[in-house]
């Protein structure tokens, strides 16, 4: 500056400071009243408030951007998803150029000179700088770049670690900023987690993500506790965890759970009644107690507080139609869901993301048609959806599901999804005796009129996929080979889709000696003749939840099976269940059988390195770390003195 020259931003930054912004004595002062308006859906006021400090003042730069990511949760519409992105990259920009002024031991021009608790804005920086990169990460992880979400995510905790470090040997810190901390810090706990074993975990290991949920699910409840700008997030996330991640098969333990969530849900909608994120968890919360006419009250709220914002909120509505399929109430689910598909083609309305979406609601609205018996309609529904081939893992995966209905008529389609999701087990976990009865007469009539769902010879009848070879592997499978990996013979995916839904039912009555032998029928006879197996991972859950209370071990033992199977579809939300399942019972994934999880997946993970050009950044976040372990340089002497 003295010699005339541009201005570095840096020195922008620690210029005078914009007369409209107030000079904050605290990090959060004036910040609680912009959060609330995000909490109660006031976006648009929520914009104002932030948006003239968002290029100054770090708090208010995450804030800003934080705007437009939550309201694509209730939108899902593309434009939110860009300027969220967008605006997390302008935030870090800035973040990182105010730390760098506190590095040199300069004072920011937001904040006056004679500031005398500097330390805690300079810890609120950081952690706002974590905030920031762990939600651009989760932005990255939904649009399927893994590896660029995982190198933030890992920026995130690193910022998170450090600061955690400063407060073990100096605890004089302002305490709100001290919850927001652990806000962030207690979130990535729990995520990190959730990682199934093998290469995911191996390489999450890498680049230094530690995972512990004990503590992580302690930092959120002292955050929440708290009265902080992060203590309604921090309640929100351990009420999600307790109803869809850690309640199990402890019934004592579940209901306590269940009472906490319930207990931080109602305090959030009496404190935002015109909110939806409350609203929607009071739904999942409905659906868990079994107590769906409370589930479908809980999306509705939500769904009619944001009516400003959008006529038909996708999330909201999935969740809606979920009830209504577990109600079997399927002319609501229809009107719920052609509004829903209306309104996605609906000109002037704003783009949704690209992605299964859009697929998947046509998908849920042909099941309703099978179940309506529209069977002409429910086909045109399949093959809408069967249209839509994203690139993205999650649309390939509707893709394949969408053209495995479009072969069998998704006779059994509307169970199925309910199966998939899990729904279909909470179903039976809180419906009364006569409901699950009715429910296996249903589907023994649908078997009866699906191709192949009677047949118990189909080993017999259809030969085994052929060894793939050279050309197979190239041509991923559509040459070389008579069986295409992708998909089964009709007549096999109609018998086990019956077999499992039938299964589940059984075991639900008590009648376990029966399901265990039908679901055997599954993994034994039919396993040699299916391409995508699916359905036996879905057999060795079955299995698994028929022992849990017998046989424990035995439980585990078939959970860990599954575990160790790859390449079949809806592979990794297959595993997260699993890994919910393993974490309720207290068990790991055996290690030997993580190592084989880890050479299939290894190449996966290195043709994503290559894809997305992230080859150089892994190589040297898995150094850093490796150079951190105390024997590291004892190891690298020794291979020095072998060169030598």
């Amino acid at each position: 500056k003295k010699m005339g020259g541009k201005k570095k931003k840096s020195d922008q930054i620690s210029g005078p400071v914009s007369e409209d912004v107030v000079q904050p004595s605290h990090p959060y002062d004036g910040v609680d009243k912009g959060v609330e308006f995000v909490w109660g859906n006031r976006f648009d006021e929520a914009e104002a408030f932030f948006s003239p400090k968002a290029g100054e003042i770090p708090r208010y730069a995450l804030h800003h951007a934080e705007i437009p990511v939550l309201r694509s949760l209730v939108t899902e519409a593309e434009e939110d998803k860009i300027e969220g992105i967008k605006r997390l990259n302008a935030a870090i920009e800035l973040i990182e150029e105010i730390i760098k002024i506190f590095d040199k031991g300069d004072i920011p021009a937001y904040l006056p000179q004679d500031t005398g608790d500097l330390h805690n804005h300079q810890l609120d920086a950081r952690v706002a700088l974590g905030d920031a990169y762990v939600l651009l990460a989760a932005m990255q992880l939904t649009t399927d770049q893994r590896l660029k979400g995982a190198l933030n995510l890992r920026k995130g905790w690193k910022l998170y670690e450090a600061a955690l470090q400063v407060l073990e040997s100096d605890e004089n810190y302002d305490e709100k900023i001290v919850s927001s901390l652990k806000f962030g810090a207690g979130l990535f706990f729990i995520v990190v987690s959730l990682i199934p074993g093998g290469f995911a975990r191996r390489a999450a290991g890498w680049l230094g993500f530690k995972g512990d949920k004990p503590l992580g699910l302690r930092f959120l409840r002292e955050c929440h506790k708290m009265n902080s700008i992060r203590s309604n997030f921090a309640g929100l996330v351990i009420a999600v965890d307790h109803l869809l991640l850690s309640h199990g098969y402890d019934k004592d333990k579940s209901a306590q759970m269940i009472a906490e969530a319930d207990a931080i849900i109602n305090s959030g909608i009496a404190q935002f009644p015109q909110g939806s994120l409350f609203q929607c968890v009071a739904g999942l919360c409905g659906i868990e107690k079994g107590r769906l006419k409370e589930g479908v009250e809980g999306f509705e709220a939500a769904i009619a507080n944001c009516a400003h914002i959008t006529d038909v909120p996708p999330v909201f509505s999935r969740g809606l139609s979920n009830c209504y399929f577990m109600q079997q109430a399927w002319d609501l689910s229809r009107s719920l869901l052609e509004r829903l598909v209306q309104h996605q083609s609906l000109p002037g309305k704003k783009k949704m993301m690209d992605g299964w979406t859009s697929p998947w609601h046509l998908l849920k609205l042909g099941a309703t048609y099978t179940r309506l018996n529209e069977k002409k309609l429910a086909m045109a529904a399949f093959q809408k959806a069967q249209e839509y081939k994203g690139s993205d893992r999650w649309t390939t995966y509707v893709h394949r599901i969408a053209t495995r209905y479009v072969n069998t008529g998704g006779d059994f389609s509307a169970f199925e999804m309910m199966l998939l999701t899990g729904h279909f087990d909470k179903l039976l976990n809180n419906c009364d005796k006569q409901t699950k009865e009715e429910l296996l007469v249903t589907l023994d009539g649908i078997a009866k009129e699906a191709k192949g769902a009677l047949k118990s010879n189909l080993d017999k009848e259809i030969e085994p996929p052929k060894k793939s070879g050279f050309m197979s592997v190239i041509s991923f499978g559509y040459l070389g080979s008579n069986a295409n990996p992708l998909y089964n013979e009709p007549d096999l995916d109609q018998r086990v889709s019956y077999l499992v839904l039938r299964a589940s039912v059984l075991r639900s009555l008590g009648q376990k000696t029966e399901a265990i032998e039908t679901l055997m029928e599954v993994t034994e006879r039919l396993k040699p003749i299916m391409n995508d197996r699916l359905y036996y991972i879905l057999a060795l859950i079955e299995l698994g939840k028929c022992n849990v209370k017998s046989n424990r071990e035995l439980a585990i033992q078939q959970f860990r099976l599954a575990m160790k199977q790859s390449d079949y579809l809806w592979e990794e939300s297959v595993k997260m269940r699993l890994k919910t399942f393993m974490n309720q019972l207290g068990a790991e994934e055996d290690p030997d059988d993580a190592e084989e999880i880890a050479e299939s997946d290894e190449k996966d993970w290195e043709q994503e390195m290559a894809q997305e050009g992230m080859e150089k950044e892994i190589i040297e976040a898995v150094k850093e770390e490796e150079n951190k372990k105390p024997d590291a340089k004892k190891k690298k002497k020794k291979k020095n003195s072998k060169k030598k």
